[in-house]
């Protein structure tokens, strides 16, 4: 399910995120980047215990994760690279309605 297409399901979502961790991690990973970027600008709290928790993972493990999601964590992620990741979509939370009809 795409939860951060409709706003208060996103807040409700980053909410359980914050408070199920470690166990949501799993779960964060999953997501696009745009979306993991939002995630942890809005819960600030979160990005350091998940990048420990990746840095944890095996070799083999951490292959899974897309470069971009490792920017993510490391804060690397641009503006421009979120745009991109997109492919030309509005990433943010509050405008759900326009987007609709530009997703599968």
């Amino acid at each position: 399910k795409q939860v951060w297409k409709q706003k208060t399901l996103w807040d409700g979502f980053v909410k359980c995120c914050q408070r199920l961790k470690p166990q949501s991690f799993t779960v964060m990973l999953q997501l696009p980047p745009p979306q993991l970027n939002n995630l942890l600008q809005q819960a600030e709290d979160i990005r350091d215990p998940l990048l420990l928790y990746v840095q944890g993972l095996t070799d083999a493990q951490r292959q899974h994760l897309s470069a971009d999601i490792m920017e993510v964590l490391y804060d690397k992620y641009t503006s421009k690279q979120i745009a991109s990741a997109a492919g030309d979509k509005d990433t943010s939370t509050e405008d759900n309605n326009a987007q609709s009809n530009t997703s599968e």
